[in-house]
Order: structure tokens, then C-alpha cells, then sequence
């Protein structure tokens, strides 16, 4: 559960001029601030700033930096008029993060959040590399639930001899909107035994089932939840053939 400071009826100019009282921040965990839009409700809060410019969040940022409490700031903007300030105490106590970029500083020597297991990725200014999804996976050892939304193609094409990126606790693999590679990346270069549920866009399920990967077969071998997007359709016998768990599922139903 996230505590927050209510600061949804406050401009920023409210927030820097009004002294925010140390029994608030002695409970902050995680507070997003949205400038310029409403993300889809996932469950974290979060608070407007229409209009915020970087220097204003870096303000809000210092506001709470000069208080007495271990509290960080990531002001992060995007290819367009929005952005977002994640504001979040340590030790983080959180299980969840999200729209996380390229620019936020889930990496560091303290392993920081190692105790989140909800993770969603959001990025259309930069790819994620098959570095960045290395570091993810030795900074969220516990991580079951991973959410990608990137566009754009990743820079540095993995090869499918190069080292197996581990994910030993990860249940849920959700590829909405996304470029291709991410699902080469998740599915073909990634060691997930957990897999039991899968969401992915049908280009690149059908790109997946293709190429017919070992590795791919193995991690969808436990799948037992395929939804297929963009179009969202059921799935086929030739995508059946592929998740032999959820094949023996539907075919003991009927």
C-alpha cells in the first residue's frame, strides 16, 4: 500500500509556499506527479501539474530534499509536453512502479527496490536495450509482473547466443505496445520458468512463433493465460501448438 501527501488541489506554486509538516513525510512512500496528462489508473497515486516546466519539479524536488527525511525525486520528460515527477522515501518500502524510463535510477548499490514485484516500463524517446533489461533483472530479483510500452526498435540486437537474462519469479508478461524486439527479448532471450501468463500484440506473437526458438518454446511451455491484442482475437490451433499447457486446458474443457 502507498501513502501519499494529498497535494491533488495544490499548484505547484501552493506546494513550494506551504511548509509540508514532517508527520506527512514520515509517511511518504511513493507519490506521482503527472504534468500535462492522466495516465490509465494502475493503482499508484498520483497528482496533477498542468504545464510544469523541469525547473518547477526540480523546485518540488528540492522542497522536499531540504526536509529530514531520505526522500528522492526522478523529474522525467517525454517526446512531448508531458511528464512526471516520481517522489518516493527510502528505505522503499513499495512493491510497485510505474512508467518507469530510461531515465529513472532503479539501479544502485544499495538495491534500493529490491523488494518491488509490479514493474511497468514506458519509454518513447529511447529504446530498451538488452543491457537495460540485465540491470532490471539483478535490481527486481523478486520481480513477477513486467508491463512494456516502447515503440521504438532496440539499437543493439541481441543475438540468441549471447547471455540468457534470468527472470526466475516472473508470472506475468504483458506486451501491449510495443516493437517487436521486446518480445524477442522477453521470450527468446530470457530464462522465465514462472510464465504462466502472457499479453501480447499478435505481429509479434506470430513473429515469435515463427522464428520457433527453443527458448521461446520453454518459456511459454506453462503458460496457461494467452491473450493476443492488436487485433484482440482468440487464440488459433497454430498458436495453441506453441502454449501445450493451455492447448490441454481448453482441450479438457470441451
Amino acid at each position: 500500500m502507498y501513502n501519499s501527501i494529498n497535494l491533488t488541489h495544490l499548484s505547484y506554486l501552493d506546494l513550494i509556499s506551504r511548509e509540508i509538516h514532517h508527520e506527512n513525510l514520515s509517511k511518504l512512500t511513493y507519490l506521482k506527479i503527472i504534468t500535462g496528462r492522466h495516465y490509465s489508473n494502475t493503482g499508484t497515486p498520483y497528482t496533477t501539474i498542468p504545464h510544469a516546466s523541469y525547473k518547477e519539479l526540480d523546485t518540488i524536488r528540492q522542497t522536499f530534499v531540504k526536509q529530514e527525511q531520505s526522500i528522492d525525486c526522478v523529474p522525467d520528460y517525454f517526446n512531448n509536453e508531458y511528464g512526471q515527477c516520481q517522489i518516493y522515501s527510502f528505505p522503499f518500502i513499495g512493491t510497485r512502479l510505474d512508467f518507469i524510463s530510461n531515465r529513472f535510477s532503479l539501479f544502485d548499490d544499495k538495491n534500493s527496490f529490491s523488494n518491488v514485484t509490479m514493474l511497468l516500463l514506458f519509454d518513447h524517446i529511447k529504446s530498451f536495450e538488452n543491457i537495460f533489461f540485465e540491470h532490471v533483472s539483478r535490481a527486481l530479483p523478486l520481480l513477477k509482473s513486467l508491463q512494456v510500452f516502447n515503440q521504438i526498435e532496440q539499437e543493439k540486437k541481441s543475438k540468441t547466443t549471447s547471455m540468457i537474462i534470468e527472470f526466475c519469479h516472473l508470472t506475468v508478461v504483458i506486451l501491449h505496445d510495443i516493437y517487436v524486439n521486446y518480445a524477442k527479448q522477453l521470450l527468446c532471450q530470457s530464462y522465465l520458468p514462472c510464465l504462466i501468463e502472457l499479453v501480447i500484440r499478435n505481429n509479434a506473437l506470430s513473429t515469435i512463433i515463427d522464428q520457433n526458438n527453443q527458448q521461446s518454446r520453454n518459456n511459454c511451455s506453462k503458460v496457461e493465460t494467452l491473450q493476443i491484442v492488436e487485433p484482440w482475437i482468440e487464440p488459433t490451433t497454430v498458436n495453441l501448438k506453441f502454449f501445450p499447457r493451455l492447448h490441454r486446458k481448453i482441450h479438457d474443457k470441451n
